[in-house]
């Protein structure tokens, strides 16, 4: 099933993405606190080379999440109140309306945490699957 977006809806992605037409008829705003999480020194490197070049930091990241964060990047805590500020700013800008917002997987599971009242430790079995339409509905 392809998602539809209402006619005039508001879109905010991550500013990889750059501003302009989504190709919908709709124009997309790019929003910086909505990009994926800032990794550091891992940025860009695969999984088995940080546990290769990091293993006590590695091993720390995976043992407490919300605790450590990887070499010159940021936490997961600093992600979720990026992420949400943002969210909760677009969602007061534009009430009883549907609001589009392309981001990649940590800060839709952090959205996803926060609309089911998780706590933030569950945010890695909320990632969703590449190229996933979620839709929530925002409370604040």
């Amino acid at each position: 099933m392809v998602p539809t977006v209402a006619q005039g809806a508001s879109t905010f992605n991550i500013p990889l993405f750059g501003s302009g037409s989504s190709g919908l008829g709709l124009t997309a705003t790019p929003d910086p606190r909505l990009r994926e999480i800032n990794l550091g020194r891992w940025q860009g490197m695969l999984s088995a080379d940080i546990e290769r070049q990091y293993p006590d930091e590695f091993a720390a990241w995976h043992r407490s999440p919300l605790a450590v964060r990887p070499p010159d990047g940021e936490s997961l805590v600093t992600l979720a109140a990026r992420v949400l500020e943002a969210v909760a700013e677009i969602a007061q800008r534009h009430p009883g309306r549907g609001v589009g917002i392309v981001a990649h997987e940590l800060p839709v599971a952090v959205v996803l945490t926060h609309v089911r009242n998780l706590d933030l430790a569950e945010l890695r079995s909320l990632i969703p699957a590449t190229g996933a339409w979620t839709e929530v509905a925002w409370n604040g």
